[in-house]
């Protein structure tokens, strides 16, 4: 998949199971996982779908979601990230961590990232 189509699965999920009954205390969550390969991908997708689903959980922060500008960094893409990209997805990661009540870090041992 493309990072734009990983977008997409995640705003279509966001939009079917986003706005689903909540349970007072809800927790926000950042979630932390790479995306590079078919695997990531997946684990990615189902990951966020099932923390969607979840009434303990409230809001699920998804760096692929919010990378800065829209623009997506791809290993065979046309986007060059500059350093105010970079400076700028890093600070806006490390606000969506602090402001996070749990982190899940989604590791896929078949598909280690260096990251």
């Amino acid at each position: 998949m493309t990072e734009e189509q990983i977008i997409a699965k995640l705003n279509e999920l966001t939009e079917t199971y986003g706005g689903g009954h909540k349970v007072p205390g809800a927790k926000t969550v950042y979630l932390q996982s790479p995306w590079w390969k078919n695997k990531q991908q997946e684990h990615l997708i189902s990951s966020y779908e099932a923390l969607l689903k979840n009434p303990t959980v409230a809001y699920v922060y998804a760096p692929i979601l919010n990378q800065f500008e829209g623009n997506v960094y791809s290993e065979d893409g046309d986007f060059e990230p500059d350093y105010m990209w970079a400076k700028q997805v890093y600070l806006a990661d490390v606000t969506a961590m602090n402001g996070s009540e749990i982190g899940v870090l989604l590791e896929t041992p078949s598909e280690p990232d260096a990251g």
